[in-house]
């Protein structure tokens, strides 16, 4: 099993654990306390920085600004008033970092309008019946109120980063996008938290920006799912009239706006690290070929604290590109690996009238330091094992074998010689293959997304040319289709599938064709061609071997590796004729001698290859044997504090040992199945090659 994710660890050692106890339930006996070398051979860890060398050329370095606009007049008044609250009664019961009066800062800095229905919300709650006679209550309604009579004097005019926020789309470059809207693979991707802020640019951008209606979209977490999806999908056409995507944190992940989009703003800024990455990697990915441009908008107060509270916010954004560009992953700086948790520490730190200087540094020294539990430090640096490297695993490639120079060209010969009663055409230039589908090749389509089908009245069209399938893709983009017209052509398309199978279907059950060369052939040469496996107990191949069984005027002289036959004899490199004649005598007299020849070779290699496991195999039991002790020293540790009566925890106690005896006797049955090879292989002739 290969778990993949790319979803930040939450810091837990519990959930980390139970990722772990799915690909060995034998490696954890301490779900809340383990070590690196318990799960050495079982996770490995990768970040951008990491594969960005290799990948520099296909994704372009992002450009990040903050740009910042100082607040109005207006906007002063309603900072001075959010300084000033007190709100006793509704923060009374709060705790550090849910205050409400930070909910409300948080809200005037996505926009007076978020804040001012915040402010609404909430009076309608204070003001009922029953807690009018509150004096706390009457205080805090006092101050809500206050608050919404300088919050409603903020006119548009007023609104100081949303006026800057349309200049920066209207200048033109280098200080602005210089945008028109006019460009459909020039889309912009707008980012808020709140969704008061996202009804106010939905509302307000089209007449600032001269946009129709179906122009700008917007994609929030009500909506139905395949409402969003359609939408996304949309986003991505270049046919389509959106060029505006108005989004909240739903957004954030795993969707890819970056096919007709490299401008991101965000229209306020998250609290969390791990939102901020989420949201840049819209547009900031794998297939983006223009350079993402990312713009942070900030107000900037003339009181004091007001101010600190964006210069924290500018922090954050220090440190997620420190992470991108040095560490890797931003939420080493706060180490509680969860978004929300990260914006109760940024809310914390702003409650206390924490400097943004010392914010930094705790945040640096959360980085460099180790908790209880520190995962990320074990993918710091390259650590060797006894199993390996587990942070730079080794990358072991291999060549199969092949009478064809590719794929493509395999696929070409086959239609040619199976193809009698197909509409074929093939375009040599472009390796470009069109079929007419058959009724027996559209069935195995059956188990496919069914767009993958082409209609009725069009051809399947397949290329190995990775250049062509990428344009298909940006065509099908610009066409409003979901699949491309041409297929990518490899070893495992259907049709490749198909073909392998009508070719086998040539000859009869137990035969094997007799192929007369001439070239690198000895006198009275004959040369069987086998196929052998190995499998283990389990009945999974281990080995695979292509073996060439030489016999020179009816003696046998060798047994060569198959990829040595094909270098003399360059069998593939050429058309070969077919008499028709019958399988001469000689030939039948010794297959025989040569499937012994085979055996007794495959018989070599898998001695040699069990040689090489059985060091391995006893390793692995000593290993489980040291876990499952500690599994039972567990075991009694915590029945040992178990408070229960006696025959309760006695019952559960023994029902654990059976259970942890059940895991480790199948987990121990399991490694020596799959480490121990069968003494008899399978042998396949698959061809003889005869002199001419």
């Amino acid at each position: 099993m290969i778990l993949l994710s790319a979803t930040p660890h939450d810091g837990r050692p519990e959930s980390f654990a139970s990722l772990m106890n799915m690909l060995d339930s034998t490696a954890i006996a301490n779900e809340s306390e383990y070590t690196k070398e318990d799960i050495r051979d079982l996770c490995v860890r990768r970040f951008r920085k990491d594969v960005f060398q290799d990948l520099k050329q296909v994704i372009p370095e992002r450009e990040v600004q903050a740009v910042e606009t100082p607040a109005s007049a207006a906007e002063e008044q309603v900072f001075e008033v959010l300084n000033a609250l007190k709100l006793k009664g509704i923060d009374s019961r709060k705790k550090a970092g849910q205050l409400f009066k930070t909910t409300l800062l948080k809200a005037m800095l996505s926009s007076p309008a978020a804040c001012l229905e915040t402010v609404k919300n909430r009076l309608k709650r204070l003001t009922r019946k029953e807690e009018e006679t509150d004096p706390i209550s009457t205080e805090d309604v006092a101050e809500l109120k206050e608050l919404q009579r300088v919050l409603e004097q903020v006119e548009i005019e007023d609104f100081s980063k949303y006026q800057r926020f349309l200049k920066l789309i209207r200048d033109p470059e280098p200080k602005g996008f210089g945008w028109k809207g006019k460009d459909p693979q020039d889309r912009l991707v707008i980012f808020t938290g709140r969704l008061e802020t996202m009804r106010f640019l939905r509302n307000h951008l089209g007449r600032d920006l001269g946009l129709k209606p179906e122009a700008i979209e917007i994609l929030e977490g009500s909506m139905p799912d395949k409402d969003q999806i359609a939408i996304v999908e949309n986003f991505g056409q270049e046919k389509a009239k959106v060029r505006i995507l108005i989004a909240t944190e739903v957004a954030s992940e795993g969707l890819n706006l970056h096919y007709q989009s490299h401008r991101l703003i965000h229209f306020d800024i998250p609290w969390s690290l791990m939102t901020l990455q989420q949201r840049n990697g819209r547009i900031d990915r794998y297939g983006q070929k223009r350079q993402p441009q990312i713009r942070y908008l900030l107000t900037r107060s003339q009181l004091e604290r007001m101010d600190e509270v964006e210069r924290i916010i500018k922090v954050l954004l220090e440190k997620d590109e420190k992470a991108i560009q040095n560490i890797g992953d931003p939420s080493v700086f706060m180490g509680v690996f969860d978004a929300g948790a990260e914006e109760e520490v940024t809310a914390q730190a702003i409650e206390s009238g924490q400097s943004a200087e010392v914010f930094s540094q705790q945040m640096d020294q959360n980085a460099e330091g180790e908790d209880e539990f520190d995962f990320l430090s074990w993918f710091k640096e390259p650590t060797v094992s006894t199993s390996g490297d587990l942070s730079q695993p080794q990358n072991m490639e291999g060549e199969l074998l092949s009478l064809f120079p590719s794929t493509y060209d395999y696929v070409c010969k086959a239609l040619k010689t199976l193809g009698d009663g197909i509409q074929l055409n093939f375009v040599e230039q472009e390796r470009l293959i069109e079929l007419k589908m058959p009724v027996e090749l559209e069935r195995r389509y059956e188990r496919l997304p069914p767009e993958i089908l082409p209609k009725e009245t069009e051809l399947l069209q397949m290329t190995d040319r990775v250049d062509a399938i990428q344009l298909a893709m940006e065509q099908a983009r610009r066409e409003e289709t979901r699949w491309p017209s041409k297929q990518y052509l490899w070893d495992l398309h259907p049709v490749v599938e198909w073909l392998t199978d009508r070719c086998l279907f040539q000859f009869g059950r137990h035969q094997a064709p007799v192929l007369t060369l001439s070239k690198g052939m000895a006198d009275q040469e004959a040369t069987f061609v086998m196929f052998g496996i190995l499998p283990n107990r389990r009945g999974q191949p281990v080995v695979n071997r292509w073996i060439s069984v030489v016999f020179e005027s009816g003696q046998w002289k060798r047994v060569e590796d198959f990829s040595e036959t094909l270098k003399r004899t360059q069998l593939g490199h050429g058309d070969l004729p077919n008499p028709g004649n019958g399988v001469p005598e000689n030939l039948l007299k010794l297959r025989a001698q040569a499937v012994k020849q085979a055996h007794q070779f495959l018989l070599a290699v898998q001695k040699g290859f069990q040689a090489e496991l059985d060091p391995k195999l006893e390793e692995q039991k000593r290993r489980l044997e040291i876990l499952r002790d500690r599994h039972m020293e567990q075991l009694e540790i915590r029945f040992g504090e178990d408070k229960r009566p006696g025959a309760i925890k006695e019952q559960r106690r023994q029902g654990e040992l059976a259970r942890i005896e059940r895991i480790f006797t199948d987990y121990r049955e399991w490694v020596e199945l799959s480490m121990t090879t069968e003494a008899e292989p399978y042998i396949k002739l698959v061809t003889v090659l005869a002199a001419s």
